[in-house]
């Protein structure tokens, strides 16, 4: 009998092992999102522009990858609350 998913963060339930790689790597990647733009209104200095040596493009690259993973962070905090607990144990390891 499998056991139910541990809640693992306050109301969100991780069913799969992966689900909760890909929502941490997305949120780490919102973070740093975060503290640029606090660097940017605290100190005038941008991260990103110094990173990409101000090259427009690549900013711009890792502006709408750091925004699409603002949305997928947020979609995914509303799917995995709202659902129900899983019967799949994702801290087994069985291959």
């Amino acid at each position: 009998m499998a056991k139910h998913a541990e809640n693992t963060m306050g109301s969100i339930i991780f069913c799969a092992k992966w689900e909760e790689i890909v929502y941490y790597i997305c949120l780490a990647i919102v973070y740093v999102g975060g503290v640029n733009w606090g660097l940017v209104g605290f100190a005038d200095w941008n991260l990103v522009s110094a990173i990409t040596n101000k090259n427009k493009v690549a900013e711009r690259v890792i502006y709408a990858i750091v925004g699409t993973l603002t949305v997928a962070v947020l979609v995914l905090t509303i799917i995995f609350a709202a659902r129900p607990n899983c019967k799949n144990d994702h801290t087994d390891n069985k291959q």
